[in-house]
């Protein structure tokens, strides 16, 4: 999310001549796999019926966002460079519709995680949170939020102008809100909500690993509903503490080291910096995959679309607690 500005004017023409080298050749084979594993995903939840269910709402946009990505952030911002300096709104608008394409992601991340912990820590609102009314609201905020938190600097303390880029403005006072504004933005937006999602799994593992041993005295029907609870919950609870763990080992690297820069004088090694970028940007590659994989109900969906594994087009099951 470097941003390199030179002297943008409104009569700047747009320019015709765009040339790749190999780095924005491999950025647009990140976009464009960020797109096709986002886009399969979605595709195979809407056009199966039995998925149309409310906890693949938040799914589907998640999905939507990682595709974002691409269109918000690497195709103008990492691909065709040259297409921020072209027009005076690109060069003013791009940092936020990065910050914003990417907050956005992590947040949908976090959200969904969170919400699958309800049934672990108060099982009785789980129901309630996933009612259409209350995920229509956290939808709105999951976009505004972010979108909203972006474009601050372009109303606060860089005020947009249709005469000339806003990020020509090199003056101490600016590169000091700046770094004021993305530090909190991102502590904010990023490393609370990440964080907050893996302490509250760990927490949820060690209660299901400490539930107190069976008894000959326990009814039968609470004995099978721990049994199942420990058998289910903690494969679950393992699987959502591998996706987080991974989240974070490919996100918070790239933003730790975004935050680092914004406080120092010098940059660091290019090839340091475009590994923990790469690392970063392979999560919405992946991420998709790994929810397919794990979610039951997808998993068979994929399987039934694609005739594998399946003798006879049978009607694949729903399960009632998944990922």
């Amino acid at each position: 999310m470097d941003i390199n500005v030179t002297t943008v004017s409104a009569t700047t023409p747009v320019l015709n001549n765009i040339t790749f080298n190999s780095e924005n050749v491999a950025w647009l084979v990140i976009g464009i796999l960020i797109v096709a594993t986002n886009l399969f995903v979605l595709l195979i939840i809407l056009f199966n019926r039995r998925l149309h269910d409310p906890s693949n709402i938040i799914l589907c946009s998640m999905l939507v966002s990682g595709c974002a990505i691409t269109v918000f952030y690497i195709l103008p911002g990492r691909v065709f460079t040259k297409w921020r300096l072209a027009t005076v709104f690109l060069c003013s608008t791009m940092p936020s519709f990065a910050f914003a394409s990417l907050t956005c992601y992590n947040l949908h991340i976090c959200a969904i995680y969170i919400i699958k912990a309800v049934p672990f820590v108060a099982s009785f609102r789980y129901r309630k949170l996933t009612s259409i009314r209350y995920t229509a609201y956290l939808l709105l905020l999951l976009w505004s939020i972010p979108y909203v938190a972006s474009f601050t600097p372009l109303f606060t303390y860089r005020l947009y102008s249709s005469q000339a880029c806003v990020y020509i403005n090199h003056s101490r006072t600016a590169i000091q809100n700046d770094q004021i504004f993305q530090f909190i933005f991102f502590v904010a937006l990023i490393f609370i909500p990440i964080t907050a999602a893996i302490v509250l799994y760990v927490i949820a593992y060690i209660a299901i690993k400490n539930l107190p041993p069976w008894r000959p005295s326990i009814e039968t029907t609470l004995k099978l509903r721990r049994t199942f609870y420990k058998m289910k919950y903690s494969l679950l609870v393992r699987q959502i503490i591998f996706m987080l763990g991974l989240c974070a080992i490919c996100w918070l690297p790239f933003f730790v080291m975004f935050i680092i820069l914004q406080f120092r004088f010098y940059p660091p090694e290019r090839m340091i910096y475009s590994i923990l970028r790469y690392l970063a940007l392979s999560h919405p590659i992946i991420n998709p995959i790994l929810f397919a994989y794990f979610t039951r109900s997808i998993h068979d969906a994929i399987k039934y679309n694609l005739c594998i594994n399946t003798s006879d087009k049978k009607i694949y099951p729903i399960l009632k607690f998944q990922l």
